[in-house]
């Protein structure tokens, strides 16, 4: 690969040269890119914590958020059902397009919140649908945020900021667009009350395609082909934001279509979750300022207190005490029990001095993954104790990185994968993302799809397995009501919805 055609198009070279090798090893050795997972963490094992457990030490008033929005994703699996209408509008077939039109009617579109022209396309018929084509394939196409989320026509976007608006301790806002949409993204919340900032999914956030051998797919002009590398590389943001928001010092992190409404329950609900991470986050830089003092003493009693006040019983959490030296007992006891430090792990930070690992452990982000209650039909980031380089380790594991195997044995279990993240995330913000580039972690999936008719190959991370494991990060699981999940994966889903009842 030429590293000055990549730079050109605005790739990172080396982190390409990266993932080409990760790629290539993982083929040339034939292993599945797979985590092996050992159990689920549920309130039962102390894998997932209860807020009420937490509550009494997370009284002060959340300050210092920032909404953060990933918002480029595009709309295709949101509107599924108009994909044949698509189809046929492109085809320029009358009768086709008659078909889909009373199609769509009979699966009764006309209540859901579409596009205003698949709405007059739906009373006009054909002839209306093909005068109009442009305009109705254009706004099927735009960007999920900019789609609308309710019948009066407010788009998920602007939802998002009435909520953000809402919420005690947002002190301002950020939304990831995809290239050169800022200004649409823009014209849809003209006049936020909160510091608002787009922030483009670009190519620094991109890899590229690789064949079923691990080479760069190249184009009939020999050009390399990029294609973006998973919601993991948006940490890479973080920084901008800490410069853009430096009196803030955590994202909150949902999703675009999560659309949870302003009710005094949820407001609340979202409060205890930002008070937890809060609190937390308190304390460990307490105890790092301690400990880059070389307090030791200070930062243990600390640990200590917090320890107790929490109400934590170290029994079954998997903290020997002889495991350690007896003047920093304390700070691992807080690692393991509340944050998920295994002792097996150790040998991953290739740090053999006992001291110079505790600091390392404290001095990693902070980030507070809420975990919703499993239905036992839900597909999302499961936390789970997980074989990591032959130590135990907690990750909020994605379903791709779990085998066939393990997802019959677990996932699909809900008497054990009792939770998942619903995206409802609190992260500490960082100066640089160093922390997220190990290595030696195996947390990035081996992507395979469709690409010109082609499989293809490429690299990608997933943002919460990289926030949520406790090999990079602190990481916290909270338990949360389930009302903070309210998903709309389909058009369906806004069937006669309004902005009252949305906004509750």
């Amino acid at each position: 690969m030429n590293k000055v055609e990549l730079s050109e198009l605005g790739l990172i070279p080396e982190e390409i040269l990266k993932h080409q090798e990760r790629i290539k090893s993982v083929l040339e050795k034939g292993s599945s890119n797979f985590i092996s997972i050992i159990d689920c963490c549920r309130l039962e094992n102390s894998g997932i914590v209860d807020p009420e457990q937490l509550k009494d030490s997370a009284r002060q008033k959340p300050e210092g958020f920032v909404g953060f929005i990933p918002s480029a994703g595009a709309a295709s699996r949101y509107f599924q059902a108009l994909r044949p209408l698509e189809q046929a509008l492109l085809k320029n077939s009358k009768n086709d397009i008659e078909h889909e039109l009373n199609a769509l009617s009979e699966q009764g579109a006309k209540n859901w919140a579409l596009p205003k022209l698949i709405h007059l396309a739906m009373e006009g018929g054909a002839e209306f649908a093909i005068n109009k084509k442009d305009g109705i394939l254009e706004a099927i196409n735009l960007p999920k945020a900019l789609q609308p989320c309710v019948a009066s026509g407010e788009s998920f976007l602007s939802l998002k900021n009435l909520e953000h608006e809402k919420l005690e301790g947002l002190e301002g806002q950020v939304f990831i667009t995809p290239p050169n949409k800022e200004a649409m993204f823009n014209s849809d919340i003209p006049n936020p009350k909160l510091k608002t900032k787009f922030i483009d999914q670009g190519p620094e956030l991109s890899t590229i395609r690789f064949d079923l051998e691990g080479e760069p797919i190249l184009d009939q002009n020999s050009k390399v082909s990029p294609v973006p590398a998973g919601h993991g590389t948006l940490v890479k943001l973080f920084p901008a934001v800490l410069k853009e928001f430096p009196q803030c010092h955590s994202v909150l992190i949902r999703n675009i279509d999560n659309v949870t409404g302003t009710s005094e329950k949820i407001l609340n609900d979202t409060k205890l979750f930002q008070q937890l991470h809060q609190a937390a986050l308190k304390k460990l830089n307490e105890i790092r300022g301690l400990l880059k003092a070389d307090k030791i003493t200070e930062a243990s009693e600390v640990a200590s207190n917090f320890t107790s006040d929490l109400g934590i019983d170290s029994v079954g959490s998997g903290y020997e005490a002889e495991d350690y030296p007896e003047q920093l007992r304390e700070l691992y006891k807080l690692q393991v029990t509340l944050f998920h430090y295994q002792h097996s792990c150790a040998p991953i930070f290739g740090k053999k001095d006992p001291l110079a690992l505790i600091k390392h452990l404290y001095m990693r982000p902070l980030n507070t993954m809420g975990q919703v209650p499993n239905s036992g039909k839900d597909v999302g980031g499961t936390p789970v104790y997980a074989d990591i380089s032959g130590a135990t380790a907690t990750i909020c594991l994605e379903v791709p990185h779990a085998s066939q195997t393990d997802k019959e044995r677990f996932l699909m279990d809900p008497k054990k994968a009792t939770h998942f993240n619903p995206v409802f995330v609190a992260a500490e913000l960082i100066d640089n993302s160093e922390p997220y580039d190990s290595t030696n972690t195996p947390f990035w999936i081996l992507a395979q799809k469709q690409f010109e008719m082609k499989s293809v190959l490429y690299h990608e991370t997933v943002l919460y397995e990289l926030l949520g494991n406790s090999i990079m990060a602190n990481t916290l699981f909270p338990a949360i009501p389930r009302g903070l999940f309210n998903p709309h994966k389909t058009a369906k889903d806004t069937s006669n919805q309004t902005l009252e009842s949305c906004l509750g």
